[in-house]
């Protein structure tokens, strides 16, 4: 094979372990891919015990229209199809299901990227990501993953798991729902870019233009990382809506930026008391500690209806709008609106956008990353999901 050369492989079910060990050239990668209108199945539930698909410390290859399904792996975490220490990989239309526990790893690789495929069925990680580089994910789908109902507490199973090391990642209109138990996208431990869950990140992040809502948890959760931007989300109908706090003594929530959001109806009621609240963001009423943790929430639009929505300065002390503004400096651009939505079993549309052309300018640490499509407008570009 040269640079430049493309492999068709007709329908079939191949069970056998398919490892990428060729490499292209810059701007003429190897492909690999299904033949137009063929099905091509690499299987490990006979057989095949551990990897299907593999590509390790190759570059400039592209995988294409690929079913990857069922693995028993002896050695507990390992995927089922893992791309590592690789660059410039392509792995586009693909699906990647059943596996015993992860779906993808992508891991120690630079500039890389992964779109248009679907990571669901998985025993606990759809897709896990380590010590990578500039990669990209998008328009891809993470669906019912953690089959296996590994315990949360263990703190692994998710959509995507992502830990450690990854530095300028970007993950973008992607649909993370259904996930049993677990998180739906986690950011963990020394990365360089986003996420929704994101922890103990010290080089900070962009969380930009998600719609999030119908969660049994925290909508967007910062948890002992510094620098990040929460900007231009809808978060709506979770128990709790952006939450923003300290770790530990070496892992404060420091300089993160809640800008431009949208927030419905976060909250969890019972027989005899509601708890949740719109944002808890740690904060002080007295001023130099303020200004020493660097944190701000402004100009974001809290829904109204029917319920006088909190803001909480520790875990459990709740304050009406009026009262943050006025103790804490916060949200002083911010509003209560009224305002109309629709969540139907799994569906949500924003039925209204009066009002909500209230956003602030965003700085250029942000829109060198992302831009919303409005600037003008609070909470997020896509207003429905599915789409019409």
């Amino acid at each position: 094979m040269k640079p430049g050369d493309t492999v068709l492989i007709k329908t079939g079910v191949y069970r056998e372990h398919a490892e990428i060990t060729v490499s292209g050239a810059p701007g003429k990668p190897l492909t690999f891919a299904a033949a137009p209108g063929h099905r091509v199945v690499i299987k490990g539930s006979e057989i095949v015990r551990g990897f299907g698909l593999t590509a390790s410390k190759v570059h400039d290859v592209v995988l294409r229209g690929l079913e990857v399904r069922h693995n028993r792996q002896p050695g507990g975490q390992w995927p089922l199809a893992a791309i590592s220490g690789c660059e410039w990989v392509t792995l586009e239309d693909c699906e990647v299901h059943f596996a015993d526990f992860c779906g993808l790893s992508l891991h120690s690789s630079k500039d890389c990227l992964v779109r248009r495929c679907d990571f669901s069925h998985n025993g606990a990680i759809g897709l896990a990501m380590g010590a990578t580089e500039d990669c990209v994910v998008e328009d891809c789908t993470l669906m019912f993953n953690n089959y296996r109902r590994i315990d949360g507490d263990w703190g692994v199973a998710a959509g995507t798991k992502n830990i450690p090391g990854n530095k300028r990642t970007t993950m973008r209109r992607c649909e993370a729902a259904y996930n049993l138990d677990c998180r739906g996208i986690w950011f963990d431990t020394d990365n360089g870019d986003c996420g929704i869950f994101f922890e103990i990140n010290k080089g900070g992040g962009v969380i930009a233009g998600n719609l999030i809502y119908a969660n049994t948890g925290r909508g967007i959760y910062v948890s002992g990382s510094q620098n990040t931007w929460v900007v231009n989300n809808a978060v709506a109908d979770n128990a709790a809506g952006i939450v923003v706090m300290t770790r530990g003594a070496d892992e404060p929530a420091k300089n993160t930026k809640v800008l431009n959001n949208l927030l419905l109806k976060n909250y969890i009621t019972a027989d005899t008391t509601t708890r949740g609240c719109g944002l808890t963001l740690e904060m002080s009423p007295d001023p130099t500690w303020r200004a020493d943790m660097g944190s701000v929430a402004d100009y974001n639009v809290y829904a109204n209806n029917p319920w006088t929505p909190f803001m909480r300065h520790t875990w459990n002390d709740n304050n009406p709008l009026a009262q943050w503004q006025a103790r804490y400096q916060q949200d002083l651009h911010s509003r209560l609106l009224n305002v109309a939505y629709e969540r139907v079993g799994t569906r949500f549309s924003l039925l209204t956008q009066e009002g909500l052309d209230a956003a602030a300018p965003l700085p250029e640490a942000v829109t060198q990353v992302w831009k919303p499509r409005n600037p003008k407008r609070v909470g997020a570009d896509l207003t429905q999901w599915p789409k019409p």
